[in-house]
């Protein structure tokens, strides 16, 4: 269904991956692109609610460089357009996102 759509290669390239730009070069989110939204996390006013799980000393307010990538890669796998491309659930329980330790 999805390949029958004929608006499809404004937005996806043949590997189903989103693209970044239009066709003339112009970024797709000229605002605020994903990957600065992930590594904003926790800047705007008031930081987030502190984490249960986290330390006394612990904030919570920010994302670090590697986290951000981390979540970023989790995502960006995650919302993949084809199926057959977007990670499995097994491989979201295995991700560093959710195993890795600070």
């Amino acid at each position: 269904m999805v390949e029958k759509w004929k608006t499809r290669q404004l937005f996806f390239d043949v590997d189903d991956e989103t693209l970044r730009t239009w066709p003339d070069g112009m970024p797709l989110t000229v605002k605020y692109p994903f990957d600065e939204r992930v590594r904003d996390i926790g800047l705007e006013g008031d930081p987030p609610p502190k984490s249960p799980l986290a330390s006394d000393g612990d904030s919570g307010a920010r994302l670090s460089e590697s986290e951000a990538r981390t979540l970023e890669d989790l995502l960006r796998r995650s919302l993949r357009r084809s199926p057959e491309r977007r990670i499995s659930a097994q491989q979201v329980m295995e991700h560093a996102w959710l195993t890795q330790t600070s």
